[in-house]
């Protein structure tokens, strides 16, 4: 009994270290928008993730989109998507939690998601 309780201990200790180990280097991995690989695969994934941010924002002000809120919300995500990486391409290697702050506080990415919002009619939920 006594060697399965440590077992569990340590597994429960290496379990811990490989999920902080993990998101460790996730936060602190390099992105460089001037590698062609990289801002294929943020592209790929960008309009998804904006438009799941998008849905949170109405989750956190307890309202329901509607379908026509989600297509306009796709549209203006898709089209803040090629000036944010043209906008990033200009910028030296950063971490994925520096882009996390930089998506949320450069003007001039806030500048792209505005017009683009603007655009389509998006407004933040309340």
């Amino acid at each position: 009994m006594k060697y399965v309780f440590w077992g569990l201990i340590g597994l429960i200790v290496l379990g811990v270290v490989v999920v902080g180990g993990g998101a460790y280097w996730l936060a602190n991995m390099e992105v460089d928008f001037n590698n062609p690989q990289m801002v294929g695969k943020f592209k790929e994934t960008y309009t998804s993730n904006c438009v799941t941010n998008y849905k949170q924002r109405f989750e956190k002000a307890k309202i329901t989109p509607s379908a026509e809120q989600l297509t306009a919300a796709e549209s203006a995500c898709d089209c803040a998507r090629d000036p944010i990486v043209d906008s990033l391409a200009k910028r030296p290697k950063m971490t994925v939690a520096d882009l996390a702050t930089l998506m949320g506080t450069d003007p001039e990415i806030l500048g792209i998601t505005k017009i683009c919002s603007d655009k389509f009619g998006i407004e933040n939920p309340s």
